[in-house]
């Protein structure tokens, strides 16, 4: 089933609407869930068309050592970690396919010409 783009937006917005009303939660401060929820409320509800597959990465966090800490990802360093996540990616998605990329995708180190290929 799916649900219709503006359904979908207002659960999302009365997820953070709560969030926000409440601490946060373990990782992020009510001011965050403010933020978002203003960023989302200015945008209008939208659905992707379906003429090919959809994939949506967030938190990559590609160039960032310290989230393997931070949230136990099987790396030595942020640059095995990159590297696998773009070695998933090319046999994963194929190249007609969508790709939605969702905040958090890079530190500064890991964005240059040394990335893009």
């Amino acid at each position: 089933m799916q649900l219709d783009p503006q359904e979908q937006k207002t659960r999302y917005e009365a997820q953070l609407r709560a969030a926000a009303e409440r601490d946060g939660d373990a990782h992020h401060s009510r001011r965050v869930f403010r933020a978002m929820l203003g960023a989302s409320e200015a945008l209008p509800a939208r659905c992707l068309p379906t003429d090919r597959a959809v994939w949506v990465w967030s938190d990559l966090h590609l160039g960032h050592d310290n989230i393997i800490r931070y949230t136990d990802r099987p790396f030595a360093n942020a640059e095995q970690m990159d590297a696998q996540l773009y070695a998933n990616w090319q046999t994963t998605v194929d190249e007609d396919a969508r790709l939605v990329c969702l905040g958090d995708v890079a530190m500064r180190a890991a964005v240059g010409e040394h990335t893009w290929h």
